[in-house]
């Protein structure tokens, strides 16, 4: 049994890092929701990097509904009008580069890991599924938001790991259906070989195997995974 005192002690104790596990800063400033307009405004800025503005348009803009009152999406999912219409009180904001939301009444947590295969979400596995339920069983009326960059890797990975543990699915199924209803979704691979250990973790077996999982079932994901390794691209989502 776990006390109370240590519940969530992961996820609590990365909200007072200023360093990832790779040495690099993380952005320890809070911001507001932003409005459709804001977003705009942000979108046409032009001392936004390409990169930056890319993951404000779509298809990566799409707030993604992936089970009751559990939502995936990028940077252009905070906005007000979102949290309104999906009611999302909760927030994991799986990056360590943008700054964590600060509202009133909506919880935010930061899980500070990089996109690269050194980053580290399988210690975040358990603290962030376990919040996720215990927000969901606490508050029936109210959603949870995950998301990093675009909503692409990181959020994802979490995503998956919440259904793994508390929706009883496999990594082969939980995938499948984050990746029918978000269809763009690239994990890298070493958050894939992380979901695999956690599956391993709860269920004693794993229903996938790596790289084939990806390069059998998803060779459009192996050819950009693979390039990515090779071509060194620093790119997060």
């Amino acid at each position: 049994m776990i006390r109370s005192s240590e519940k969530f002690f992961t996820l609590i104790a990365a909200q007072r890092l200023f360093r990832t596990d790779n040495g690099e800063e993380i952005n320890n400033t809070q911001a507001r929701l932003m409005d459709n307009k804001g977003l705009e405004r942000m979108k046409n800025d032009k001392k936004l990097s390409i990169e930056r503005k890319l993951v404000l348009m779509l298809p990566f803009s799409i707030v993604s509904k992936i089970v009751e009152r559990v939502y995936l999406g990028g940077l252009a999912s905070l906005t007000i009008e979102n949290f309104l219409l999906y009611s999302i009180r909760l927030v994991i904001n799986a990056s360590h580069d943008l700054p964590l939301l600060k509202e009133t009444d909506i919880e935010s947590y930061r899980v500070p890991v990089n996109d690269e295969i050194t980053g580290d979400l399988l210690m975040y596995f358990d603290d962030v599924s376990d919040k996720i339920y215990e927000f969901l069983q606490k508050f029936s009326e109210n959603s949870v938001l995950i998301h990093c960059m675009a909503g692409v890797s990181r959020s994802t990975t979490l995503v998956i790991a919440y259904l793994i543990k508390y929706h009883k699915m496999t990594t082969r199924d939980a995938f499948k259906l984050v990746k029918t209803i978000r269809p763009f979704i690239r994990p890298n691979i070493a958050f894939i070989g992380q979901l695999m250990a956690f599956e391993e973790k709860l269920n004693d077996f794993c229903t996938i195997r790596m790289p084939s999982f990806y390069e059998n079932d998803h060779p459009e994901l192996y050819k950009l995974e693979i390039r990515k390794q090779t071509d060194g691209d620093k790119v997060e989502l």
